[in-house]
């Protein structure tokens, strides 16, 4: 058996190697066969009835595909044409000749700043009530009044007074002031002294913490 194919002569029908283009008895030219390829089924061959099944299924396939991107296609253009009514009718957007829910210019307000609530503040701690106030006078301590009567001097005279109050506060501010500094004037020791005349009585007052507490008269002989 010859491992190499032969091919048959349309001339002369005598057989030589194929691998020759020309016949080596006639000189007739080799013609290349064509081979009809072999089917893979039924349903491939024109004419058959598995062909003609399959060609009905491929059209219903078809045509339902085209039907569903049809409804497909109905349902987005719904839905589209739903959300964009619905935004044009929403509050706060006008249309462009003014009117209400016919453009998709939006209408903006300002939002307020906010106000930060303030810290409450703290009930300040109340002053002391002082139920006894005494004025004592240094050269002479057995005077010793809640608010002297007053006292009489020359000018040039000269007063050391001094002040205790109930209930003690060891920080408290203490205050003494002439409504008379011409006449008499006094510092916050409560040293007094008479600078000048007056004919009416010049009074000195006692503040303690910022509160007037008592005054007395010091009258100007």
């Amino acid at each position: 058996m010859s491992l190499i194919p032969n091919t048959t002569c349309r001339r002369c029908h005598r057989q030589y190697p194929s691998f020759r283009s020309n016949c080596p008895y006639c000189g007739t030219k080799k013609v290349k066969e064509v081979r009809s390829p072999v089917p893979e089924s039924d349903s491939v061959v024109p004419g058959t009835k598995a062909a003609k099944s399959a060609a009905e299924t491929v059209n219903w396939q078809m045509l339902i595909c085209g039907v569903l991107l049809i409804a497909v296609f109905l349902v987005t253009v719904i839905m589209v044409s739903v959300n964009v009514s619905n935004h044009m009718e929403e509050p706060g957007l006008i249309s462009a000749d003014g009117g209400q829910g016919g453009g998709v210019v939006p209408q903006f307000t300002t939002a307020e700043p906010l106000v930060q609530t303030p810290e409450p503040t703290p009930t300040p701690t109340a002053a002391p009530v002082f139920t006894d106030v005494r004025v004592t006078w240094v050269s002479n301590p057995t005077v010793s009044n809640y608010i002297p009567e007053g006292f009489w001097g020359p000018v040039g005279s000269n007063y050391a007074m001094t002040l205790s109050f109930y209930p003690v506060d060891p920080n408290a501010t203490i205050e003494w002031k002439s409504d008379n500094e011409e006449a008499i004037i006094v510092d916050n020791t409560g040293y007094i002294q008479i600078v000048g005349d007056s004919s009416d009585p010049v009074y000195v007052h006692i503040f303690i913490n910022g509160k007037e507490e008592g005054s007395f008269p010091i009258h100007i002989t």
